[in-house]
This record gives structure tokens, C-alpha cells and sequence, in this order.
């Protein structure tokens, strides 16, 4: 079950019989109270007689990010996923571990291991959508909330962050599943963020006048171009929601989205 602090707890095998001085009943009952310090002395007791004693590592681990000593909480998830490479719980702390750290390259690879063993990991996709966003790919970070979102609709904080990845780009252009180009959702100083939809009404997927409508409908004015149709001050997430909806792509890139991310995502949402 989550911790106090997001992470998971897990009921390894206790083995309380193998521990004769009792240092395994006063570490649980140290940390419960979180006197932290005391109880990592306890788990270190019984470390020091049996090195693979994976429940003692979680926990010392555990004790050490309560207390800030990061890379040592790394290395005790470390010799668990040493002991048993499916652990897939002690592999998703240490990636929260390394996400604390900064260190996301390393963070990203333990939350792929985490998704190969169970896809449907809400708090792993929207862990993987926090780095993305960090880290400027903004594409990956918004797949990433959405699928989160997939699997827990009500991930309040998924949502949240989901809508702030859209704001961070100036410009998501739309396109239909052909990759034919529909238009872009924008963000204009003049005109708050505004939908151009071309003006092709044999676009098809989605309907052109169900398209026009819907977006007019959220806007403040509309203006006529020669391509293109504008409307002025949409709601952003309404937008978004609405080329969702339709089966559109949105994507940072004017060339459009990665085909392998898009294929990623639709593996997910065949799922949810």
C-alpha cells in the first residue's frame, strides 16, 4: 500500500523466526514511530547477518529517504532488484529515488522496467510525463498524463499536469490519422489561445462544419482567412479535449508526432 510519501510498501517475507535478538520487532515498531536513525540501526543489524535479507533492505531504504540520505536509499533498492531482478516494486522506489536525485535518465529506465511488468502503472506513466516535461519533450509528457489518465480518471494531479504540458508549447498543430494536417491550437499574446482550422471541407476525420462548429462554439470571435478559419480566446483544455474526441493528433512538431509514440499510445488506450 502507498507510504506516507507516495511510495509503495510491501509485505516481504518476514522471516521473524531467523531473528532471535528482536531486531526486526523493535526496527518496525522505530520506524512506525519514525525515529528513523534508531530503526536504520536495527535493519543494518539484521543486514549484517543475512545479506540478502530483501525485507530489512526496503525498509532501511524507506527509513533512509525519510531521513534525506538519497544515494544510500538507492543503493538498498539496488541489492533488492540484485536479489530479485522482477522486483518491480523496489525498482519503482528507486526510480522515485533517482527522480529526487535528478537523475532521470537513470529514473526513465527503472519506470520502463516498472511498465514492461505491469503497462497500466498510472503513477509510473505520470512519473515518466513529470521527467518529459522537465526535460522538454513535451509530445512524450502529455502521452504520458493521458495515460496515466487512462488508467486513473481520477488522477487529479495527472490532469493538472497534463493541461500545464499543453500551455509550456506555443503551438500544437492537429492532424487526423492519415497525418494530414488539420490546423494548430495556439497561444497569442493579442488573442489568448486560438483555434486555425483550414479550410478543407473534404478533410473528412473529423467532420469539417462538426469541426468548425464545435470550435466556434468555444470561441470568442471568429476570423476568416484565406486557408483558414480563427477562432479567438478557446478554452485550452476544451480544445484539446475536443481534438481528443475526434481520434486527432496534436503534436509540438509541425512535421507531426513520432509515429512509434503514437502506436505507444494507442497500444495503451486498446487497454484502458
Amino acid at each position: 500500500m502507498p507510504s506516507s510519501d507516495g511510495r509503495n510498501t510491501r509485505s516481504y517475507d518476514r522471516d521473524a523466526s531467523s531473528d532471535p535478538d528482536g531486531h526486526l520487532e523493535r526496527a518496525l515498531s522505530l520506524e512506525e514511530d519514525e525515529e528513523f536513525e534508531a530503526a536504520i540501526a536495527e535493519y543494518s543489524s539484521l543486514i549484517a547477518t543475512d545479506p540478502d535479507y530483501s525485507f530489512a533492505y526496503y525498509h532501511r531504504g524507506y527509513c533512509l529517504v525519510r531521513t534525506g540520505d538519497l544515494q544510500r536509499a538507492i543503493n538498498d533498492f539496488s541489492e533488492i532488484i540484485r536479489i530479485d531482478p522482477d522486483d518491480s516494486t523496489a525498482r519503482f522506489d528507486r526510480a522515485v529515488t533517482f527522480y529526487d536525485l535528478e537523475e532521470y535518465t537513470e529514473a526513465l529506465d527503472d519506470l520502463k522496467k516498472v511498465l514492461e511488468a505491469n503497462s497500466e502503472d498510472a503513477i509510473a506513466h505520470y512519473l515518466r510525463g513529470n521527467i518529459f516535461a522537465i526535460t522538454g519533450d513535451l509530445d512524450r509528457a502529455v502521452r504520458c498524463f493521458e495515460a496515466a489518465l487512462i488508467f486513473d480518471p481520477d488522477y487529479e494531479a495527472a490532469r493538472a499536469n497534463r493541461i500545464t504540458a499543453y500551455r509550456e508549447c506555443k503551438t500544437w498543430w492537429i492532424f487526423d490519422r492519415r497525418g494530414c494536417y488539420l490546423g494548430n491550437i495556439s497561444n497569442h499574446e493579442r488573442h489568448g489561445h486560438t483555434a486555425q482550422i483550414t479550410k478543407d471541407p473534404s478533410m473528412g476525420n473529423p467532420d469539417y462544419d462538426e469541426m468548425i462548429s464545435v470550435y466556434g462554439n468555444m470561441g470568442k470571435e471568429r476570423i476568416d482567412n484565406r486557408n483558414s478559419v480563427i477562432f479567438t480566446e478557446v478554452d485550452l483544455e476544451e480544445a484539446v479535449d475536443a481534438a481528443a474526441i475526434w481520434d486527432l493528433l496534436l503534436s509540438e512538431y509541425q512535421e507531426g508526432p513520432e509515429p512509434e509514440l503514437v502506436d505507444w499510445f494507442d497500444s495503451l488506450k486498446s487497454r484502458g
